[in-house]
């Protein structure tokens, strides 16, 4: 089916079935020739008692699709529903498949089946406690209140909301102020790490890339509630950390209006993004950075940095604020770190060591040491302060 219908606009064969669409009547009519004629060439016939023509609402693959949306079919929901809770791992299996298909309209369903995925791990023997009768209720009430989802239209603007936490991304895509796609992504370990603006940049990649489809050739406009993202775009990409120079080069494929709002007009972005099992998705690949990507540095200098900023306490502290977040006003910040308050979101952390974009920020005990051999080489006034 996939080869043989392969390019038709507004056809998409799923199995042995096929759904023809179009925005207009006229559009319609025009997919639907096509397939037939394309279907008679490779010889795929069609059951008449089985087709449906030109209707204006459809149940398709456990989805009931409408000119004003797509929501999940009640008789499958109706069906989970009633369903009494698995006595094994065969019948827990077929629920979790079941209840996959309805992904789409269930914000964070991996938080909402932790549990019960961990059940089916193997050398896990199946013992149903409390704790899953829990999360097995709360799973079908989530089912039964499944939000709607409503067509995208490449017609009308798009907005991102995206927000990040220790734990996960998180982000969904809006028109006419309704969802049209929920996402979220748990955070490896290594991209926990990341300095705070460093995630939340990294929720702006993950879902352009993932939505492509829906982000590629327009404006987009991404709302989120951490304000020196708004800056981060408005500056050279060489003054940013090596992390946000590779995340920003990649973002410019694409046409984005980066906006702060309020956190209270990112509420859905912020759910999914907390509400996350930690270390279940794979990292964004392409933005591991070690030190030697950045300059050249001799291992037994390197050791000594790493081991002089672990010991620094305005860096040790410095490196909190730059991981976890800087108030919002100077005025909230220590004496001793004011200073980097300018150029904070310059600042990112690469092997333990302290960047200010692409330069090392030298831990106090070293200065003396640095100052000495910058001054080795004679470059005069000007060479020895670049």
């Amino acid at each position: 089916m996939d080869h043989s219908l392969e390019g038709i606009l507004g056809t998409f064969p799923c199995a042995d079935d096929m759904k023809v669409q179009g925005s207009t009547e006229e559009r319609h009519d025009i997919h639907l020739l096509e397939t037939v004629e394309k279907a008679s060439k490779a010889g795929v016939k069609f059951n008449p008692k089985k087709c449906q023509i030109k209707k204006q609402k459809i149940e398709y693959f456990g989805r009931i699709v409408t000119p004003q949306g797509v929501e999940a079919s009640p008789k499958k929901v109706n069906d989970l529903l009633k369903l009494a809770p698995p006595t094994d791992k065969t019948e827990l299996h077929s629920f979790l498949s079941s209840v996959n298909y309805l992904s789409s309209f269930i914000p964070n369903l991996s938080k909402k089946t932790h549990l019960l995925r961990g059940l089916m791990k193997k050398n896990i023997q199946f013992i149903w406690t409390s704790d899953m009768e829990a999360e097995f209720d709360k799973l079908k009430q989530a089912i039964a209140s499944a939000t709607q989802l409503i067509h995208y239209d490449p017609n009308k603007p798009v907005i991102l909301e995206t927000d990040a936490s220790k734990k996960g991304l998180g982000a969904v895509l809006i028109q006419d102020e309704r969802p049209v796609r929920f996402l979220s992504k748990a955070l490896t370990s290594a991209e926990q790490e990341y300095s705070n603006i460093e995630r939340e940049l990294l929720a702006v990649l993950h879902t352009c890339e993932k939505l492509h489809t829906y982000t590629f050739g327009r404006t987009v406009t991404v709302h989120t509630d951490h304000q020196p993202l708004e800056t981060i775009f408005k500056k050279p990409i060489s003054l940013t950390s090596p992390r946000l120079q590779r995340m920003l080069l990649r973002l410019t494929t694409y046409n984005l209006e980066v906006k702060y709002v309020s956190a209270k007009n990112v509420l859905m972005a912020d759910t999914l993004s907390r509400l996350i099992v930690p270390g279940k998705d794979k990292a964004v690949p392409g933005l591991d950075i070690t030190i030697a990507q950045v300059m050249k540095i001799r291992p037994t200098c390197l050791s000594t940095l790493q081991e002089e900023t672990k010991s620094d306490k305005d860096l040790t502290q410095l490196s909190e604020f730059i991981s976890s977040g800087w108030p919002e006003s100077i005025q909230d910040v220590p004496q001793n770190l004011q200073a980097f308050w300018c150029f904070k979101d310059e600042l990112g952390i690469v092997d333990g060591l302290v960047l200010k974009g692409s330069r090392v920020v030298i831990p106090q005990q070293e200065h003396a040491d640095t100052l000495q051999r910058l001054h080795e080489g004679h470059q005069g006034l000007q060479g020895t302060l670049r």
